[in-house]
């Protein structure tokens, strides 16, 4: 299995750097090692709906190991260096055949927060008093939501249908993508048209209301991660009590804005009806909501 994973791993960096010139780093911390450090890395499942369940990390761990392979100091000894390519990656069931996806209200935020105390039961309470918040302020769970029905829209662009004949077919030849992106591009105006037909097939799109349930826009691995659907004057009252908090050592957060989403699904093949679709905030989401959160690190 380590094999197989250090494979996939690679194939994904080579895959990267080959067809969208991005660098990513990536790397393999054992256990062990976090265990020695006094972290740990504790698993839960959580079932979302009827065919999706979501992975829960707490116990330090997974934060502890990204240190590890982002640190100069010990990123040598846990990165890994691509060799010999001799499998492509795979990825099969990864779809993105939707638009950007517009904020059911004014904003879309990023949202980040880690605890910072040490008690397991306070860091609990951290937590709860945070989601606590947000309902508060955001409303019920519908409200919260980023992902409506509505909002859910095919996409047509010739460059991103293109990416994604890339993705189908890794590192082919400029015909097999060609071939690909002419098959990808019949097939989303085919869905089209049953959709203005109102003829819906599940072998072609997800029901759109399973969608948004299968939709992974709230998650927790060492810290909370959340997409929220809402208006200006909501996200200044969620960050003046994250403020608050921050300022009482009780935890760090960053977040992110923008007006809308972007939405990734996985069907895996002979999945029985699985699939879950990632979400994350347009325009830097995640990636900028996590360097906001390091300046507030950086300050403590």
């Amino acid at each position: 299995m380590l094999s197989e994973s250090k494979q996939a791993l690679l194939a994904t960096q080579y895959f990267a750097k080959q067809e969208f010139n991005l660098d990513l780093r990536v790397g393999i911390v054992p256990v062990s090692v976090v265990n020695q450090s006094n972290y740990q890395v504790k698993v839960a499942k959580l079932k979302i709906s009827e065919t999706y369940s979501q992975g829960i990390f707490t116990g330090g761990g997974l934060t502890y190991a990204t240190q590890l392979i982002k640190d100069p100091t010990t990123g040598e000894i846990y990165n890994l260096q691509i060799q010999n390519m001799s499998e492509a990656a795979n990825f099969s069931g990864l779809r993105c055949p939707w638009q950007d996806i517009l904020s059911p209200h004014e904003e879309v935020v990023s949202l980040l927060v880690m605890s910072t105390v040490s008690d397991w039961q306070e860091e609990k309470e951290v937590y709860k008093i945070v989601l606590e918040e947000i309902y508060e302020i955001f409303g019920a769970i519908e409200n919260v939501h980023p992902v409506i029905p509505e909002n859910i829209k095919l996409c047509f662009p010739n460059e991103s249908i293109y990416k994604m004949a890339k993705i189908k077919e890794p590192n082919s030849s400029n015909l097999k993508k060609m071939l690909r992106f002419i098959r990808l591009k019949l097939k989303t105006f085919y869905s089209a048209f049953l959709g203005l037909i109102k003829v819906n097939t599940l072998a072609e799109e997800a029901h759109k209301l399973e969608l948004v349930e299968n939709t992974d826009y709230k998650k927790f691995d060492d810290m909370l991660r959340m997409i929220i659907s809402g208006d200006r004057q909501q996200r200044e009252r969620l960050v003046k009590f994250l403020e608050k908090q921050y300022q009482k050592g009780k935890l760090v957060y960053g977040t992110h804005v923008s007006d809308r989403l972007l939405m990734t699904c996985l069907v895996p093949v002979n999945s029985g009806g699985r699939h879950v679709h990632f979400v994350d905030g347009a325009d830097g989401g995640y990636a900028l909501a996590a360097k906001d959160m390091k300046a507030r690190i950086n300050k403590m």
